[in-house]
């Protein structure tokens, strides 16, 4: 099974205003990718400059069209900028089955799944699919708070292959016009909602404007609050490792100081299911203790928490989860 040639693309304006995790983003996505497009807005805060740090960027140099505020069409119409700039220097290289990664620059991937994505891609370029869906997880205004509830979508294409014709649509958070679709366990973490609070702020006042008319603006309140009652779990999986100065930085920590998953891990986790069956999974629990099994084996080896990765018919009824099926591990 030959890899294919995989190729980056992204949006960009006003990063360092927004507090966007961009330069996290794209150094999470360059080692994958012969080169990254991004298409960047124009903007007044320095992201342009921020830029050089990364090699093998292509820039392509927009104006946001101030007239498309309707269901933040301005953010798919940008992606397909890229995405048909992507296709392009394809096209003029000659390459044929090449494929794109895309990811908003408030998401990142984790290293270590670098080469399970590449597989996963090979495998659904192998089986005809011209799209990848990857799960999703939303981090909640901590990074030990996953959201789960219906604001948080479970899953997302974020991988076409560049000659099907596949678009960016509605405020780009996924695509359309692909013909079949590979499902990948591979997560994108997002981290949109873990910022630095004013700034975060700030992005959400001003960017309600790509959805609604200023009559509308005048009526709502755009005001941040953490506790608005969503519902979250406690992550106890692996971060990007690219993350991880800015995680300190969150919580107020020095570079060279340990995170609070690093200074106490929970005792005992046990895992309704098989390990053999999520195989992405072992070795990547904070926990000083884990183990897998049934509801039974749980309980006799009192465990501090209980996750139902895979519960049969009677585990389901007594243990509730209050996470919806379709956000749970397929």
């Amino acid at each position: 099974m030959t890899a294919p040639l995989l190729f980056g693309f992204t949006l960009l304006r006003n990063g360092i205003k927004y507090d966007y995790p961009f330069r996290e983003c794209l150094r999470s996505l360059r080692p994958l990718c012969e080169r990254v497009t991004v298409a960047l807005g124009r903007s007044d805060d320095g992201t342009e400059d921020a830029l050089a740090e990364f090699d093998c960027l292509d820039l392509v140099h927009t104006v946001w069209d101030e007239s498309l505020r309707q269901g933040g069409l301005i953010l798919s119409q940008q992606t397909n900028i890229a995405l048909q700039a992507l296709r392009d220097q394809a096209k003029a290289r000659g390459l044929r089955g090449a494929w794109g990664i895309y990811l908003q620059c408030d998401e990142v991937l984790n290293e270590d799944d670098h080469a399970q994505i590449r597989a996963d891609i090979a495998r659904a370029d192998a089986e005809g699919a011209d799209a990848v869906r990857f799960r999703y997880l939303h981090y909640w205004h901590d990074y030990y708070a996953i959201g789960f509830s219906k604001r948080f979508y479970p899953q997302e294409i974020r991988a076409v292959r560049l000659d099907a014709p596949v678009e960016s649509y509605g405020d780009a958070q996924s695509f359309r016009g692909h013909r079949k679709i590979y499902e990948s366990d591979v997560p994108i973490h997002h981290f949109g909602h873990v910022r630095e609070p004013e700034r975060y702020q700030k992005k959400i006042s001003e960017f309600g404007r790509w959805w609604h008319s200023d009559e509308q603006l005048a009526k709502m309140d755009f005001r941040v609050d953490a506790g608005d009652g969503r519902e979250t779990l406690r992550y106890l999986g692996p971060f990007p490792r690219c993350m991880r100065n800015r995680m300190l930085t969150h919580y107020g920590r020095a570079l060279d100081a340990p995170l609070p998953h690093e200074e106490k891990k929970p005792k005992r986790v046990f895992l309704l299911g098989n390990s053999a069956d999520f195989p992405s999974l072992n070795g990547r629990i904070f926990a000083e203790e884990v183990r897998w099994g049934r509801l039974s084996e749980a309980r006799s080896w009192a465990a501090d928490a209980i996750v139902p990765l895979a519960p049969n018919w009677l585990e389901r009824l007594r243990v509730r989860s209050r996470v919806p099926d379709r956000m749970q591990l397929r």
